[in-house]
């Protein structure tokens, strides 16, 4: 489907809405007013300026707009781990080249996060020695751009 119609139910009856496009993903990292994903470091911490994560740990971002999963009921939590239904990519560009193409870091897991209400993606990755403060995710062919606080 391209388009779905909404239709709003009312006890005088049903009220033909608008068409809405539809697309496949569009990811968006759940964070703060200044770009900051709401991220987790390694050792079970909330990632902060006064607490960044080290380069080669791992980090945890939660996002939605990955993908709906299939035979998923409305209003559920999620309570197992089930892979996301599109590829995930987090990406950052290598200041070790003169002009940085974004690189594809390590992702050790991207699906359900487990308590969450399902549409909730989980993403866990490897932050690289080079590490910085820029990264983007990339769920099929869109991506969202945030950023972690690193040292």
């Amino acid at each position: 489907h391209e388009a779905t119609t909404v239709s709003i139910v009312t006890p005088g009856g049903t009220l033909a809405g608008p068409t809405l496009p539809l697309l496949a993903t569009s990811p968006q990292v759940f964070g703060d007013k200044y770009g900051y994903a709401l991220a987790l470091n390694q050792d079970g911490t909330l990632n902060s300026a006064a607490n960044p994560a080290r380069s080669g740990s791992i980090v945890a971002i939660w996002l939605t707009g990955g993908g709906a999963q299939t035979n998923t009921p409305d209003n559920g939590i999620a309570t197992a781990l089930r892979d996301n239904p599109y590829p995930v990519s987090v990406l950052s560009g290598n200041p070790q080249f003169p002009f940085p193409e974004p690189t594809s870091l390590e992702v050790l897991y991207a699906g359900d996060a487990p308590g969450s209400p399902d549409g909730v993606i989980q993403v866990n990755f490897l932050l690289p020695p080079w590490a910085n403060n820029v990264y983007q995710v990339q769920v099929g062919t869109a991506t969202a751009a945030f950023n972690i606080n690193v040292r």
